[in-house]
């Protein structure tokens, strides 16, 4: 038996470990550079929880998500709680202060901080006294500039990790293909030993179901919340305003729904995800701002009501369902417009020459600059990677909330390395956009096709998607239009009438054509 075996018994509880994770457990106590790929819900957080109790010194995890980071630390055991510990904006300076002292004095052997905190100097200085031995890089994927979730403030982590003695890393993330992990391993100048956990999740059903126009949509999306009878379901969907009244409209046809995007208010977000995990509402209509770091294993459908913007985004979405081993359903609605959609959504997103000049000149003569001196969409901290990236700025510490940035005299070629760049840009976006579209309108097994794009293999068809077991649906009782009344106009009238609530033309038109969405 395993040595480590009996350290997850006592820590944690569990007699034995998934497939893949031991592996990752044990090179982290090692101190071998690691990059490992294991899918949502296979047990990522517990491989470095478990590493830093066994290692002789502390181990810092990076972790992008303030919420994900609470309520990873309040899920510990005992034990292992006693022992952790997290530094973040929501914490006032002193008890941070505190938190730090009780680190260097060998209090806390696991220290969650987010990445954009290794930018404040006497942090930074703080943690090196401590003697970190491991740093662990959750979602190690938003290190690449070209991949589906770029966060700047990753590009730093490979000058704090030589501040830190170069200790050993283990980097986490779900979604990265064979190029990523490339991009990732020379973002961070290391050389990793690569630990993969198959993404093909067999428990998964893998549904791809094409729908004529907005109605069509909300009708099959009604259809499969009801087939659930009552199980939990995440619905997502692309704009705030569109979660809003998808849930508004569940509400309508009795079905229990709450809608969650980052518009809310903290209180707001807090009630319907709790509201969610406790089970006292069926569905959650979202956006992609919910999800990461929800401890629900019984979700048992994952619907997607638009496109997403590629197939990495795609396999962590729909991973958030059956995280407990059991049979579950993921659904991806699919319309004859939504790739066009999805195309010109991707171009939509791409900064523009502009951005980068008037961001460029903004910074010029200046030291430090607020981000929100520079503009709030794009993002400005994105534009500045980016002009960091093509070497025409140097971004160092931060000087509380702003940015320190070193702005040398533009090399000759400036203009074609921002031209090159954004070419790069615009193909990368393109690609994710028709690798998706390829994935919903191809024949070929969907799990295959997953397995594929992430560097893997499988030989035989699944059984658990739409293409190698075609749903098997209860044939629908044919609708059967009435006649129009003698005195249309009469009707109609009478029908405003028995309304108990003021309509617009709009959803007047809708309930008048017998529309699903009809207020």
């Amino acid at each position: 038996m395993s040595e480590l075996r009996p350290a997850l018994q006592r820590l944690f509880g569990f007699a034995a470990f998934r497939p893949g994770p031991e592996r990752v457990v044990r090179a982290a106590v090692e101190g071998r550079d690691t990059l490992a790929l294991m899918p949502t819900g296979s047990g990522k957080s517990l491989t470095y929880q478990l590493a830093a109790m066994l290692r002789p010194t502390p181990t810092l995890v990076l972790s992008p998500l303030i919420a994900l980071m609470k309520d990873q630390v309040d899920k510990l055991p005992p034990d292992v709680a006693a022992q952790a510990t997290l530094i973040n904006s929501s914490l006032d300076p002193d008890e941070a202060a505190t938190r730090l002292r009780a680190a260097a004095d060998g209090r806390y052997r696991l220290l969650y901080v987010a990445p954009e905190r290794l930018r404040q100097r006497h942090f930074l200085d703080a943690i090196a006294g401590i003697d970190v031995g491991l740093v662990v890089i959750d979602e190690v994927h938003c290190v690449s500039m070209w991949g589906h979730d770029f966060r700047p403030d990753y590009l730093f982590i490979r000058r704090a990790l030589d501040a830190l003695g170069r200790p050993a890393v283990l980097g986490m993330t779900a979604t990265a293909t064979p190029s990523t992990e490339r991009e990732i391993a020379a973002a961070l100048g290391r050389e990793p030993e690569i630990v993969r956990t198959s993404v093909v999740r067999p428990n998964l059903r893998y549904d791809v179901e094409q729908v004529d126009g907005e109605e069509d949509r909300l009708r099959t999306l009604v259809r499969r919340l009801r087939e659930l009878r009552g199980a939990s379901a995440i619905v997502y969907a692309r704009s705030r305003r569109s979660c809003e009244g998808l849930a508004r409209t569940l509400r309508v046809h009795d079905l229990s729904a709450v809608h969650y995007h980052a518009g809310l208010e903290p209180e707001e977000r807090a009630a319907a995800q709790e509201a969610f995990i406790e089970g006292r509402v069926q569905t959650v209509v979202a956006t992609t701002a919910f999800g990461m770091g929800i401890d629900k294993p019984d979700i048992r459908l994952v619907a997607l009501y638009n496109f997403p913007e590629s197939l990495e985004s795609y396999v962590q979405m729909v991973g958030r369902a059956g995280r407990d081993g059991q049979a579950s359903d993921t659904l991806l609605l699919a319309s004859r417009s939504d790739a066009g959609q999805l195309r010109r959504f991707a171009r939509s997103d791409i900064p523009t020459v502009a951005d980068l000049r008037a961001v460029y000149a903004r910074l010029r003569g200046r030291g430090d600059v607020l981000p929100e001196e520079l503009g709030d969409d794009p993002d400005p901290r994105v534009l500045v990677g980016m002009l960091e990236q093509a070497g025409l700025v140097r971004r160092g510490f931060d000087a509380g909330r702003a940015m320190q940035i070193e702005v040398p005299d533009p090399p000759a070629d400036a203009a074609q390395r921002i031209d090159a760049l954004l070419r790069r840009y615009e193909e990368e976006a393109g690609n994710r956009a028709d690798r998706l579209v390829r994935f919903a309108e191809s024949r070929l097994c969907r799990h295959r096709q997953v397995a594929e794009h992430f560097g893997e293999t499988l030989d035989d068809g699944c059984g658990m998607c739409d293409v190698c077991a075609p749903p098997q649906r209860a044939d629908e009782a044919p609708t059967v239009s009435r006649p129009l009344p003698d005195d249309v106009g009469a009707a109609i009238h009478a029908a405003v009438l028995a309304l108990r609530w003021p309509l617009g033309r709009t959803g007047l038109a809708a309930m008048l054509r017998g529309s699903l969405s009809a207020p």
